[in-house]
């Protein structure tokens, strides 16, 4: 499938490369009215519709690295493309992006609400990003993308660190950014194209991450209480990444484990949550 891009007259543009799969999703927002007491249909009263393009792709090192401008090594460029990714999801979008679609044959003007990208064990060198465009015009303030130029932590054993206790045997690995919007129908409520677009919540960056605890009982039993004891913390904790290489300050939301024994090894699966920020 070609390759779909955000333009934008003042900040940075952004190409969706090796995308897979591409959603146009249109709703009627309605209001429905059952009438007591009659048999005549529900009053049904449209408010606004609206359209959104969920986006699907897999990008790979090898690719990455014969388009990034400011590295030819396949991780590292692979690890700026994902903080591209992310730092065009904010509340300082302007009127929006223009969403240039070849394959639909449509440029669309629309806000970035959010965007996920995952990788998994054995293929570390490919990861698929979701990506959601809301169609409308943004009232949002304007200024350039923040990004956080990470580079690859190869210093850490396994893919993450929190609070200084290192997250082995990866399983999944997850990141979300996004923001809240409302889409509110000004004149024309038959067109999504005609919503304007007002943000509701800031950016928000969430990490999942599943993996395993290995060891003897009284290991595995430390490290799942050392974990248990993060969710939450009074105290924002930092959680370092090997790809891509940032590290956040915020709070484990969630910890889950499971106590498994099975072709005579015994182990502790575990989920864990974490969002960034600080405390209230």
């Amino acid at each position: 499938m070609a390759d779909a891009t955000l333009t934008h007259p003042t900040r940075e543009s952004l190409t969706l490369y090796q995308r897979q799969t591409q959603d146009d999703a249109r709703e009627a927002v309605a209001n429905i009215t059952n009438e007591l007491g009659t048999e005549r249909p529900p009053l049904v009263h449209t408010e606004t519709r609206e359209r959104e393009f969920p986006i699907r792709g897999r990008v790979t090192a090898r690719k990455q690295a014969t388009e990034d401008p400011d590295t030819s090594e396949g991780r590292q460029a692979l690890a700026n493309y994902v903080d591209r990714l992310e730092a065009h999801v904010d509340e300082f979008q302007g009127d929006g992006y223009t969403l240039a679609d070849p394959v639909l044959d449509t440029d669309v003007q629309a806000i970035l609400e959010s965007v996920e990208w995952s990788i998994t064990p054995g293929r570390t060198t490919a990861l698929t990003y979701d990506l959601t465009a809301q169609v409308g015009r943004g009232t949002f303030d304007v200024d350039g993308i923040t990004r956080l130029n990470p580079t690859l932590n190869t210093s850490l054993p396994g893919m993450l660190r929190v609070d200084g206790i290192d997250l082995l045997g990866m399983r999944d690995y997850q990141v979300a950014r996004s923001i809240g919007i409302d889409p509110n129908a000004v004149f024309d409520r038959e067109s999504a194209e005609n919503n304007d677009l007002v943000v509701t919540e800031g950016a928000q960056r969430r990490v999942s991450f599943e993996g395993t605890i290995t060891g003897s009982d009284s290991e595995r039993q430390a490290k799942d209480d050392a974990l248990d004891a993060l969710a939450p913390t009074k105290e924002a904790v930092t959680l370092d990444t090997y790809f891509p290489g940032y590290s956040l300050d915020g709070f484990v939301t969630s910890y889950t484990s499971t106590q498994e024994s099975r072709f005579g090894e015994e182990r502790t699966d575990f989920r864990l949550a974490f969002v960034e920020g600080t405390r209230a």
